[in-house]
């Protein structure tokens, strides 16, 4: 989408009224004149943070690029305007646009996938109620150190005519994850390519991320996708939740082309926890239950029914065993359909001027009849918030009692419950939660004033946006801020170091800003251009304004 601010007419017209005056030759009346215009023509911005779901790494996902797929991608732009969806320092900002008019009965449906080197494959699924700023945390699984609850097998097979011998593939072990998932191969397999083509060569690589049940965050395509297909291949409408019993993404290559297909399917065997509750039974799992199989599009992040799978006791464990005849994700879950209305959740803070941090909400579903355990269930929130702020929460349980539970404010930690509210899933409708937020004696409250500086037009624009702060210390530390005409408030911890970023014209903006109650300048690395901060005790505000420089054409 491009948006041209035309001038020339008006030039033109007025030039024309002044010709009856003079003969000589006339001068454009927007000569050294900026015109300043308003950027607001998005809604619904979105900040996207990019996480090492092993919070202990110190490697982190940094500049890479992601593609948007999906019913209803053509919708979706990054915060400027673009279709380029480049990441720079584990953050973009998009938007949707402001025909969309998102709503619970009419979200606006996307999926993010794309790949970093040393990382486990990124499909994530984005549904939109609302014109409301959203928050996303994306965590990704390094393959050196998966978090706890995920294991990763990573191994090589020598072929011969272009065939596997009989081979059994078991990930090692962890505290968290004593029984990972068996691979095993036919003697004989052949290996096809994207066009159904044996592939021709002599090393098989296998890497197979196996996500427990616990890592509700991780596995790709979420617990709530909303583009799934039945077992014939015809759309669920609204999509499903799924309770998840275990899931495992695959990919392999031979000699480096990427293998899609098999000439004789994989057989699977994933040990089922015995504490997992069955939806179907409203019992924990037990010999002879069945587990509905789906296979999941990586480029697109459609699920598909591809059967069932049949429990049984082997060896003293529960164990399913499935067939596999294509590589994609693959996720043992039993479906139910969420609420058919969203519950209304609004929150309040204990400092009514206070907004901002970045604090995760969850939806906790507690046991059925005395069985099973609490546990976390879908997608988290993850947000900013302020006074009388209300959430909109889709894709609730069915008739299940549970809790909404906030965290905060601490990036995807699970640590740190600071309030909450008893839920009947369905039976109720809205709740309110009262959020204790930092003292304003240790908080400043912040506004912005930025704008884009035109280099090649005699335009300035008020910037509309995501922009994200990262403290310089702790990992876990950081948020959104989102900007409308170049003007915000947030609040945020006195002494605070950050840095902030934005992203226009597909090149990042930075400044290393400390947040204190006194005037200074940004610092001279920053690439904001005349940033400066201006401290107003009576009100406890610090204004900061700024120039980000761009080419417009």
């Amino acid at each position: 989408m491009k948006k041209t601010f035309k001038i020339v007419a008006i030039t033109s017209v007025l030039c024309a009224l002044a010709f009856s005056a003079t003969l000589f030759s006339c001068k454009k009346v927007t000569d050294g004149i900026r015109v300043k215009v308003n950027t607001d023509i998005f809604t619904s911005p979105i900040g996207v943070h990019f996480v090492n779901y092993n919070t202990t790494s110190g490697t982190r996902p940094t500049d890479f690029s992601i593609k948007i797929s999906g019913k209803d991608a053509a919708l979706v732009y990054t915060s400027d305007g673009g279709s380029n969806y480049n990441v720079f320092g584990g953050f973009i900002s998009l938007a949707v646009d402001k025909s969309a008019a998102p709503s619970p009965t009419h979200p606006v449906n996307f999926t993010i996938t794309g790949s970093i080197s040393g990382f486990a494959p990124i499909v994530y699924q984005v549904s939109i109620t609302s014109d409301s700023a959203v928050s996303i945390i994306v965590p990704v699984i390094e393959y050196a150190n998966p978090p706890a609850n995920t294991v990763v097998l990573s191994t090589q097979v020598g072929l011969t005519g272009n065939a596997s011998p009989a081979k059994a593939l078991t990930a090692v072990a962890t505290p968290t994850l004593a029984n990972p998932a068996t691979i095993n191969i036919a003697n004989g397999t052949t290996f096809k390519d994207a066009s159904g083509n044996v592939i021709s060569g002599n090393t098989l690589g296998v890497v197979a991320t196996q996500y427990g049940t616990d890592s509700f965050n991780s596995i790709p395509g979420g617990l709530s996708p909303t583009d799934v297909l039945d077992i014939n291949g015809s759309p669920i409408p609204g999509g499903v939740r799924f309770e998840s019993a275990g899931s495992l993404a695959m990919q392999m290559n031979v000699d480096g082309v990427p293998v899609k297909s098999f000439g004789t399917p994989l057989q699977v065997n994933m040990p089922i926890d015995a504490s997992l509750l069955n939806l179907a039974t409203g019992n924990t799992v037990a010999a002879g239950d069945v587990i509905p199989v789906w296979s999941m599009d990586e480029t697109t992040g459609q699920f598909k029914n591809e059967g069932n799978a049949t429990v049984a006791l082997t060896g003293g464990k529960l164990v399913a065993t499935f067939p596999v005849s294509h590589l994609s994700v693959w996720n043992l879950a039993w479906p139910s359909n969420p609420c058919p209305t969203p519950l209304h959740l609004t929150i309040n803070t204990s400092d009514p001027n206070y907004s901002g941090g970045n604090y995760r909400i969850a939806i906790i579903a507690l046991p059925i009849n005395g069985n099973g355990a609490p546990h976390v269930v879908g997608q988290p929130i993850v947000t900013s918030i302020y006074n009388g702020m209300t959430i909109d929460i889709t894709n609730t349980p069915t008739n299940v009692q549970g809790e909404i539970v906030i965290y905060g404010p601490t990036g995807p930690s699970t640590s740190g419950v600071i309030a909450g509210s008893a839920i009947s899933f369905c039976s109720t409708n809205s709740t309110t939660i009262t959020v204790p937020v930092p003292s304003p004696s240790v908080a400043i409250h912040v506004i912005t004033q930025f704008v884009g500086y035109c280099t090649d037009k005699q335009v300035t624009a008020n910037l509309t946006g995501t922009f994200s702060y990262t403290s310089k210390t702790d990992a876990l530390d950081f948020g959104n801020v989102n900007v409308r005409n170049g003007y915000t408030r947030f609040s945020i911890l006195e002494g605070s170091a950050y840095t902030i970023n934005a992203i226009y014209n597909n090149k990042p903006y930075t400044a290393d800003i400390t947040f204190t109650k006194t005037n200074f300048k940004f610092p001279g690395n920053s690439s904001i251009t005349n940033g400066i901060a201006s401290y107003d005790a009576n009100a406890n505000v610090l204004a900061l304004s700024g120039q980000l420089n761009f080419s417009c054409k």
